[in-house]
């Protein structure tokens, strides 16, 4: 009998989990494209700026640093931040890890990186009502 509320209570939790995973999982993807394009965009940008013969040294720096390491800071986070995502709404999927999925709905919901904080504050604030309920909690091993 406990075996049965077990896997009830296991097969409800999985409900409860599988629409803010899937949503975290799409933002996750939408996000490491963004943020994968965003650095092969800014490397070009910096290599098409750089030709230009007609720049000073402040403008040279400048763009180094905005299209250099200013873009792998933002958008490296973004990366990060998102397969974070990614993997952790395959672990909320697959009710693993309780604590990693946890972080991956943090880490959405602090990507600032292009347009992905915005839509990845549903799946994040979604993801932390759902995992912290007790029932939820509980089935993850």
């Amino acid at each position: 009998m406990g075996t049965e509320t077990g896997a009830q209570g296991r097969e409800e939790a999985l409900r409860a989990v599988k629409g803010p995973a899937i949503f975290l999982i799409v933002v996750a993807i939408l996000g490491i494209l963004a943020s994968g394009g965003s650095l092969g965009v800014s490397s070009f940008i910096r290599e098409m700026a750089m030709q230009d013969e007609g720049l000073d040294e402040a403008g040279r720096k400048a763009i180094e640093f905005m299209y250099g390491v200013g873009a792998w800071v933002v958008h490296g986070w973004g990366l990060l931040a998102s397969l974070v995502a990614l993997f952790g709404g395959v672990s909320m999927l697959k009710l693993r890890s309780w604590g990693f999925a946890l972080a991956a709905c943090i880490f959405a919901a602090l990507n600032v990186s292009l347009c992905c904080c915005v839509l990845g504050l549903g799946p994040a604030i979604w993801g932390l009502v759902v995992l912290c309920r007790p029932q939820v909690k509980a089935a993850f091993r």
